[in-house]
């Protein structure tokens, strides 16, 4: 919604990301078809697929999500490292989103452990790729954020505004340093025919 409501300047969605969420969403509702058809309540065809086995449109919809995810997180560590920079996202949203992947992943470990039965791990493998998918890239984002870049003051990582701004100091940097070359040029002047004047007493 935020994305039709507010500025976006020149930004928009590239075409894979269009031709990837369109293909996402024909086939979930191709999946979604078959699992509709092959319910008990319907009961028109039979609930697997010769060449796939039996089909889940939740499994399927979870391996959308880590797809979707993939898509997500590859392209943000590629940025800082082009731009050898992380200014412009919060880093407590990265670590509260490892948080999230460790206690999901624990989550399914400790209930696999505790009834001997790990099929929560097994049945539920999207689940488990997303937790330590979220923990591998939240990883790269900490150790770029914390060690090779942090918050630095990188010109492609700055809006215009921001670039605008930073020229404006800049010129008004020098103005200020040129005023006062120039006030110390008169000084010595002042002071050098001061000097003259003196010696041209008798």
């Amino acid at each position: 919604v935020q994305i039709f409501i507010y500025d976006r300047g020149e930004q928009k969605p590239s075409m894979f990301a269009v031709v990837l969420a369109s293909f996402c969403c024909v086939i979930a509702i191709y999946n979604a078809t078959l699992s509709l058809l092959a319910s008990p309540g319907v009961d028109v065809m039979n609930p697997t697929i010769p060449w796939f086995g039996a089909f889940s449109t939740i499994s399927f919809l979870g391996y959308v999500k880590v797809a979707v995810t993939t898509v997500k997180y590859v392209p943000q560590a590629y940025m800082n490292w082009k731009d050898k920079s992380t200014t412009g996202w919060s880093i407590g949203v990265v670590l509260l989103d490892f948080t999230g992947g460790f206690l999901s992943l624990l989550q399914q470990v400790l209930s696999a452990y505790n009834t001997d039965d790990w099929s929560f791990v097994t049945h539920n493998i999207p689940k488990f790729i997303l937790g330590f998918q979220s923990m591998l890239f939240d990883t790269i984002f900490m150790f770029q954020h914390f060690v090779c870049y942090g918050d630095n003051d990188s010109p492609l990582r700055m809006s215009k505004v921001m670039l605008l701004k930073k020229e404006e100091r800049e010129r008004h940097r020098v103005i200020l340093n040129t005023n006062e070359s120039t006030n110390q040029t008169t000084e010595l002047n002042d002071q050098l025919q001061q000097a003259l004047l003196s010696n041209d007493k008798p």
